[in-house]
Order: C-alpha cells, then sequence, then structure tokens
C-alpha cells in the first residue's frame, strides 16, 4: 500500500474557510483507502476523526515534529493551506495543496500563499471549502504516487 499524509484543517479549524469540510475529506480518504492507499491524519489533537475504515491512522496527539516526521515518510502530503504544508515545502515533500483566498482583500494571485515547494502543486477553490473536485484531486494522487 502507498502512503499518503493528510493535514487537512488550517489554523486549528478556527478560520473555516481555509480548509474543507470532514464531509469532504472522509470522501476523499474513503475513496484513496479503496484504492489502496493508508492515510495518516496529522494536525491538531482536537481535530475530528475522519473516517472509519481499515488504513485510516490519526496521528494527531503526537507532536508538531513527530507528526512532521511521519509526514517524510510517506509518498505525497495532501492538505490546506498551513504552516505543516510549508514546513514539508521546505523538505520539497511532494504535496497536493488546497487553497483559497481566505483573506481580506485577496481577490488576486491565487497562489501568493501556496508553500514553495519544487515537488508541490496547488489546487484554488475561491471563497469554498469544498469546491475542490474530487477526482481531480485523486487524478493527481495518482500522477504523483
Amino acid at each position: 500500500r502507498k502512503s499518503i499524509v493528510i493535514w487537512p484543517f488550517s489554523g486549528y479549524n478556527h478560520w473555516p474557510a481555509r480548509s474543507p469540510t470532514p464531509q469532504w475529506w472522509n470522501t476523499l480518504i474513503d475513496t484513496l483507502i479503496n484504492n489502496d492507499f493508508t492515510i495518516f491524519h496529522c494536525g491538531w489533537i482536537e481535530e475530528p476523526h475522519l473516517s472509519n475504515l481499515e488504513g485510516y491512522n490519526r496521528c494527531v496527539n503526537l507532536s508538531f515534529f513527530e507528526q512532521i516526521k511521519i509526514s517524510l515518510a510517506t509518498k505525497l502530503a495532501v492538505g490546506a493551506d498551513s504552516g505543516s504544508m510549508w514546513a514539508l515545502g521546505a523538505y520539497q515533500h511532494p504535496a497536493i495543496h488546497l487553497m483559497t483566498n481566505w483573506r481580506d482583500g485577496h481577490v488576486k494571485n491565487f497562489n501568493a500563499m501556496s508553500p514553495v515547494n519544487i515537488n508541490g502543486i496547488s489546487f484554488f477553490a475561491p471563497h469554498s471549502t469544498d469546491k475542490w473536485d474530487h477526482q481531480e484531486i485523486l487524478n493527481k494522487v495518482g500522477e504523483m504516487t
């Protein structure tokens, strides 16, 4: 099985406009697991449980440093606009960034907040958290793993 780390929420989910909903993540995670991927969920300890399938591993109780180490052992990271995705970008870890213009006045240059990562790609959805197309993300996961 190939392994993927997800960093689903930004800012401890205090800014919901930055991150997909738990339901959006559940659909993506369950589809990936059903396609023979193992998922590691990293992030803040209070983040919701996102799947009941075998192959979903919730690692939010570990330190940030330990979660980054787990992330670097996976084939790919998928995450919202967050410091963790920036940290993985510093290691040039393959990544898919889910970006939106959640900041006031962010009306152009939609990649301005994207992590710097030569092995990363950013998908943009304006002012929304669930408008990223699952199939488009799944296709990119297939290409990158």
